[in-house]
């Protein structure tokens, strides 16, 4: 029988070894060296309608399935937050407004459905060079 504790352990050592792949050195200072303080770490339960958790189907079978959703938000450095779904890399992406209210409702998207972050993400980039064009013209 699984232990939950177990379960939980030897999925966040998986991420431990796999996170420092996931890092974009090219975004920090040249001497920077991974460190997983770096990031706020948030792990929760999440129910998903397959074994394929939230890989979308691939190989899963249509029962509802409940696995540790992981979530490393950056705090102190510039990398992407980055989703593990039963301790497996599902996805990168840029901290955006949606990402964090999903975060705090533990509620994350699927792999496909995660494309709603990167558009949020560059909705708000727009409107945030629409803003500064608009003080550029007052002045």
């Amino acid at each position: 029988m699984s232990n939950k504790l177990t379960d939980l352990a030897i999925e966040t050592l998986l991420i431990e070894k796999d996170i420092p792949f996931r890092v974009d050195y090219s975004k920090e200072d040249p001497l920077y060296r991974f460190n997983i303080d770096d990031f706020d770490i948030y792990i929760f339960s999440q129910t998903w309608g397959s074994t394929a958790l939230g890989f979308d189907g691939r190989g899963g079978r249509a029962i509802m399935t409940k696995a540790n959703t992981c979530v490393l938000v950056p705090e102190s450095c510039h990398q992407d937050c980055f989703v593990y779904f039963a301790g497996r890399f599902a996805y990168g992406v840029p901290y955006s407004a949606t990402f964090g209210e999903d975060v705090r409702n533990h509620s994350m998207k699927s792999i496909d459905q995660s494309k709603i972050y990167l558009r949020k993400t560059k909705e708000n980039k727009k409107i945030r060079e629409q803003n500064i064009n608009k003080l550029i013209e007052k002045e």
